[in-house]
């Protein structure tokens, strides 16, 4: 029998649901009968406002080039700026005549440069055919390394929203927790650093842009999503071929740990896994976008090209590097001397400026490990990637603090923690006499003095990278391990973003907004990663000398000794004796070993070090290449002096070489160059 009588809430459980109504939060997304329209409106503006904060951020992170980019060349100080500036002029020349961008006639002149197997970037050299007739070569440069930033930052952003998706995240959720993944990726000190000089390293927008068609097509396995992972490796391919290989080795670690998780990778109905054989597929129409890239190089494979700037394993990641801000990190900067000087000691003894881009930053890492700890999906394999590419970024061997001979008492460390750790071991009942053993071998390793050879004894620890240099073809060709980090930053940016959707998630749960915390968050991980002012160095106007050699009748070559009389090219418009390759063609290893590129670039000699028969042959090169001018670089100078590691006079020697063995007459002088006429 049912009671009349009306339920009656408690006091305080009335009051208790009260204030719970009271803290649901508002729903951002519109409502579900809202229709397509809203859900368009609402998704346009998340795009809008994710490109405007990008923007700004991008003009914050490369100040001062917003307010200098006419007149001020974007990491101007290095050489390959220079040489990136020619690559806008030269591939909008070559395009418009109908030639090969690939064959400079105009470099290494009479001979000709062959740029193949050199970082010409085609899918960024080819915007000079809009920009430069608008803005200039030097003014061209900034905007495209600019836009890297700009599409970077949009491109990591729809891929960390699409996996955040897969989780089952709200809109805003998702928009928020992807921009903050989206700013760890594109404002990392990887992309900033190498934004510094190298225009095809920072061209980083097609990595993530690939990864999300790629995912998505295993998801779905649809022909537009196969037909765009196929073009965005293709793209990749046209700004920095070793890219395809990042591509290639991120795609099949995703797939092997993804099969890996259900079974054995060595089996019979592996092609039967879906994902095996939509990721087949991918790489199938990959590998046919890249051959207008990947053509080229193939058939001048042989002979190899000969490394200039660097070999296979030349900079290897140093794990205190990956935890500690570098040289051009804002807070290296207001660190004390007594920290910051050893620390810059130590990453200028194994890596240039530009590479040494490897600071992780310590939000990045607290929000992967809030992700970890949360056991969202996938996160297995984003971590694994992480890991794997960091270890393999270390390089043939182990280096800490910039040492790779480590101490043989080291040697016991493993064998202490198996003593020690070992479960297996603890079961017997010999085991505590094997762990005094243990402890007595290295108190004695630790007291005494281990010598080999009436030396202390040493050993290095082999890393993967040793054998995998060796296995992955081209990689001997002048892969570098530290630049493996960036893949472990992609691993680490989707952490980061699955990361802070579980606290954004945790927080509306809990009916408190949700704006302040990803906007702290956003805050807080570009505030780590903020560069000093990036380095901008004045174009410089050319002196009257230069018209003079560009109206000069007849044809006229231009000998130099830097990448600078490269640039000047784009000037006065001459044939020029010098050629900034990445690496060198065996074709032309004879020219740059003549004694006429000896004596004046590489600044061998003196007075009296040149015989008449030496004297006779630089005169016969001169006239066979109608070289008229020579214009020497302080900057050449310079490079010239530290590799020589003494303070000779090159200035002298190249001067009397000129005008005494090769009878040439002074035209012009200033700070930054000095002019000659060969009579």
């Amino acid at each position: 029998m049912e009671s009349s009588r009306p339920f009656r809430v408690g006091r305080y459980k009335r009051r208790a649901m009260t204030r719970s109504t009271e803290r649901e939060p508002r729903q951002p997304e519109p409502p579900v009968d809202a229709g397509p329209r809203a859900n368009f409106k609402v998704r346009c503006g998340t795009q809008a406002a994710a490109f405007v904060a990008t923007v700004l951020l991008a003009v914050v992170h490369t100040w001062p080039m917003a307010a200098r980019w006419r007149t001020h060349l974007a990491g101007g100080a290095h050489e390959d700026p220079w040489m990136n500036v020619w690559h806008l002029d030269w591939v909008r020349s070559a395009v418009l005549a109908g030639k090969s961008p690939f064959f400079a006639d105009g470099l290494h002149w009479p001979l000709g440069a062959e740029l193949y197997w050199h970082t010409l970037s085609p899918a960024k050299s080819l915007w000079g055919l809009v920009l430069v007739p608008w803005v200039g070569a030097a003014a061209a440069y900034n905007l495209v390394i600019f836009s890297t930033f700009i599409l970077t930052g949009m491109t990591s952003f729809w891929l960390f929203a699409d996996v955040l998706r897969r989780q089952g995240a709200r809109h805003t959720e998702a928009a928020l927790a992807a921009f903050v993944g989206a700013s760890i990726f594109n404002f990392s000190r990887y992309h900033l650093c190498h934004a510094v000089a190298h225009m095809n390293l920072a061209s980083l927008e097609g990595l993530p842009l690939y990864l999300f068609f790629f995912f998505r097509t295993l998801e779905t396995g649809r022909r537009r999503d196969l037909v765009g992972a196929a073009l965005s490796a293709g793209y990749v391919a046209l700004c920095d071929f070793y890219y395809v290989y990042y591509l290639a080795l991120l795609s099949v670690s995703w797939v092997a740990l993804r099969v890996w998780r259900t079974g054995p990778l060595v089996s019979r109905d592996l092609l039967k896994h879906e994902e095996v054989r939509r990721s087949l597929w991918i790489g199938a129409l990959a590998a046919v976008a890249c051959l207008p890239a990947v053509l080229p190089l193939l058939m001048h494979l042989r002979p190899a090209a000969l490394p200039l700037h660097h070999g296979d394993s030349d900079y290897p990641a140093d794990p205190i590097l990956l935890v500690m801000p570098d040289g051009l990190s804002l807070w290296q900067s207001v660190l004390p001397s007594a920290i910051a000087r050893p620390l810059s000691k130590l990453q200028n003894g194994i890596l240039n400026e530009p590479e040494g881009g490897l600071f992780l930053g310590a939000g990045a890492v607290f929000l992967s490990v809030v992700a970890i700890r949360a056991r969202l999906a996938d996160v297995g394999v984003w971590w694994r990637i992480a890991a794997c590419f960091a270890v393999l970024s270390l390089g043939t061997h182990l280096h800490v603090g910039g040492i790779h001979l480590l101490p043989a008492q080291l040697a016991l460390v493993p064998l202490v923690a198996f003593a020690f750790l070992s479960k297996s071991l603890a079961a017997k009942p010999y085991a505590r006499d094997v762990r005094v053993a243990v402890v007595l071998v290295t108190l004695i390793a630790v007291a005494l003095p281990i010598t080999a050879w009436d030396a202390p004894a040493t050993f290095t620890v082999p890393l993967p990278y040793l054998f995998f240099k060796h296995v992955v073809p081209l990689f001997g060709r002048g892969g570098m391990p530290v630049r493996f980090l960036l893949l472990s930053q992609v691993a680490l940016a989707a952490l980061a973003s699955l990361g802070a959707f579980h606290l954004l998630r945790r927080r509306a749960a809990a009916g408190r907004p949700i704006f302040a915390l990803a906007l702290g968050l956003a805050l807080w991980v570009n505030a780590e990663t903020k560069s000093v002012a990036l380095p901008m160095a004045v174009v410089p106007r050319l002196p009257p000398i230069f018209d003079v050699m560009r109206d000069e009748p007849g044809a006229v070559a231009v000998f130099t000794d830097h990448v600078l009389g490269q640039w000047e090219q784009l000037h006065h418009r001459r044939p020029v004796s010098i050629a900034r390759q990445s690496r060198l063609p065996v074709r032309e290893k004879s020219f740059v070993d003549a004694p006429l590129h000896r004596a004046l670039v590489d600044l061998e000699g003196g007075e009296g070090a040149w015989s008449l028969d030496e004297q006779r042959v630089m005169r016969a090169a001169l006239h066979d290449g109608n070289y008229r001018y020579f214009v020497g670089h302080r900057a050449a100078l310079e490079l010239a002096a530290g590799r020589r590691g003494q303070a000779a006079d090159v200035l002298g020697a190249r001067r009397h070489a000129l005008l005494t063995a090769l009878g040439a007459e002074q035209v012009h002088a200033d700070t930054d160059r000095t002019v000659y006429r060969f009579r």
